[in-house]
């Protein structure tokens, strides 16, 4: 930033027997910094999930008169909880058409270290990728992470030159499904109930709604009954409720009937258990 000089004079005089005074105008002068860095940093996602890679952009523009040397990046990966973690080997300098690797000299907090200096007006992006932690409290609704930038000015004292620059991410709302299904009996005879049980977890932060699930049930086995359990809450399925075709392949459902999934809470992923019964005719 550019200092203010202000300046003015005054004269003072003799006229006759008497004085006299008087005052000039106020001039003014901007000194420019010698050594003056400002940091600018955004990021390629705009918003994040647990366990889920985020990728940051820092610009550094030497904005003083002199070049700037030992140009250090320091970033706190999201604050005493460190949510983020660097992602080994993605840091990257950015330098128009050049793109060189980087090492970091330590990761935490991240510091990047920049070998060149940086002359009046010019401007280096460093790029790095973090990665969020999938045991991140369910309650973090969103992340702020700050990068601050230290410089040496080659100018009048060697003067330190510091900016920092915050990026500010929401926590995405999303629905996030697993399905695992399992099978009451090993083996079988022709006649004996067979009993499919499909496990649907959500580990996402809103429910999963409009589920529709597509099996290939065995030939020659039966539908006899179909049901889902969500919270407690048992729904029965009627033959109107889904569809068998010449495959024998269950779609459910295909009515107005619908299957939810719940939000993940603290007490774990949300749940709904499916369960499909039949008989083995052959």
């Amino acid at each position: 930033m550019a200092t203010i000089l202000n300046n003015s004079a005054t004269l003072t005089y003799n006229s006759g027997a008497e004085t006299g005074s008087a005052a000039s105008n106020v001039v003014t002068t901007s000194l420019l910094d010698s050594a003056s860095v400002s940091v600018e940093k955004y990021s390629a996602n705009s918003n994040w999930r647990p366990g889920e890679n985020i990728t940051y952009f820092v610009t550094v523009t030497n904005t003083g008169t002199q070049p700037l040397n030992d140009i250090v990046l320091t970033d706190d990966l999201g604050g005493d909880t460190a949510p983020l973690v660097y992602v080994t080997g993605s840091a990257r300098v950015i330098d128009g058409n050049d793109v060189t690797a980087v090492t970091p000299t330590d990761t935490s907090p991240l510091t990047i270290s920049l070998e060149d200096a940086l002359e009046p007006d010019e401007s280096i992006t460093v790029l790095y990728v973090a990665r969020l932690n999938t045991a991140i409290d369910d309650d973090v609704d969103s992340i702020t992470n700050t990068v601050e930038v230290q410089a040496v000015g080659d100018g009048c004292g060697f003067a330190n030159a510091g900016d920092e620059s915050s990026v500010t991410l929401p926590r995405a709302d999303f629905a996030l499904v697993e399905i695992v299904k399992a099978v009451d009996k090993a083996v079988v005879s022709c006649g004996d109930t067979l009993t499919y049980t499909f496990t649907i977890e959500n580990s996402g932060n809103i429910p999963a709604t409009d589920v529709v699930i597509t099996d290939t049930l065995p030939e020659g086995f039966t539908v006899t009954s179909v049901t889902s359990v969500t919270d407690g809450v048992t729904t029965v399925y009627s033959p109107e409720d889904y569809s068998i075709d010449e495959n024998n392949t269950l779609v459910l459902p295909t009515s107005d009937l619908t299957i939810t999934v719940p939000a993940r809470t603290e007490a774990g992923n949300g749940i709904t258990v499916v369960t499909v019964t039949g008989a083995v005719t052959a």
